[in-house]
């Protein structure tokens, strides 16, 4: 997809119908009558997304290609360390503006996701559609290069803060699901407080996924929060740990608990199988190294809002 260039210049403050745009060499800034998003350069990541005094993301979404290892990714874990995908690294090669009209904004981030010295990585891009209701689109899609073996997972991961703890979706429920152990999960309206989505393994590990997700929602006391829609249908896990803190303990008691929330928003995610004592997944169950694409849609929920 090409789109002309911005009309937005470095510097310059331009006032839409809806937007007001400005851009500068680091920043971009997008403020509409309820709401502002902003927009690191050097990270290609969102740094700010508010409602008045209410902000909603304390750490923008960036491609993720990991999990942490479950039991019954024995056979597989030592390829996925041995190409590093647990340390990969995003390297932004561009980011665009374009003003496509006065109520509408387009921001392309194109970057390299990929570990040094191993010859493994993928290419994506981000395509983030502001609108001046403050609904924000983001088109992904992303095309493997080098030997990238079959992954853990393919998503985007974000941080919340800690207060939208009240967690709402529409999928499979109300226990965890995977794409090969679902069926015990119905589909319909679910809510639990985040700590109520963890599952306490022996070992801690990757856990509480939820399958066939329309839509979730994260909310404070007061039902002001971020809500986050996708197409096709999404996996999402929410904890008050990072992947890093879940791969360090060694029991439930090491696990802090952060003042942001670690929120995953899963494209695909890897099958169970029986591996930890018996085999893998079946192959429509696997996550295989091919270009993919896919959407989610995010707004703001202030607190007159259901």
């Amino acid at each position: 997809m090409s789109l002309p260039k911005a009309t937005v210049s470095v510097g310059k403050v331009t006032q839409g119908a809806e937007l007001s745009v400005r851009d500068t060499l680091t920043v971009i800034d997008i403020t509409g009558k309820d709401f502002c998003i902003s927009f690191s350069r050097v990270y290609g990541t969102i740094t700010t997304f508010s409602h008045g005094s209410t902000t909603v993301i304390s750490e923008g979404p960036r491609m993720n290609f990991w999990r942490p290892v479950i039991d019954n990714d024995r056979y597989e874990k030592d390829a996925w360390k041995n190409k590093g995908l647990h340390i990969m690294q995003h390297r932004i090669d561009d980011v665009e503006i374009d003003l496509l009209d006065k109520s509408t904004v387009r921001v392309k981030v194109q970057s390299f996701v990929g570990t040094p010295g191993r010859d493994c990585a993928m290419v994506c891009e981000y395509w983030y559609t502001i609108s001046g209701d403050g609904q924000v689109s983001i088109d992904v899609n992303g095309f493997p290069r080098g030997d990238v073996p079959k992954l853990p997972c393919i998503g985007l991961v974000m941080g919340v803060p800690a207060s939208f703890n009240k967690v709402k979706w529409y999928g499979r429920g109300p226990g965890e699901s995977y794409s090969d152990s679902k069926a015990a999960g119905l589909v319909d309206v679910f809510s639990m407080p985040v700590e109520q989505l963890h599952t306490p393994y022996v070992r801690p590990q990757a856990n509480g996924n939820r399958t066939d997700v329309r839509w979730v929602s994260l909310t404070n006391k007061n039902g002001a929060g971020l809500y986050v829609s996708g197409s096709p249908l999404f996996n999402f896990s929410a904890h008050r740990y990072s992947d890093v803190d879940c791969e360090k303990a060694r029991h439930d008691v090491e696990l802090p608990k952060r003042d942001q929330i670690t929120l995953h928003l899963d494209h695909l995610m890897r099958g169970l199988g029986s591996a930890s004592c018996g085999p893998g997944p079946l192959p429509q169950y696997i996550v295989e190294p091919k270009p993919f694409a896919f959407s989610m849609q995010m707004q703001i929920l202030n607190k007159t809002e259901k």
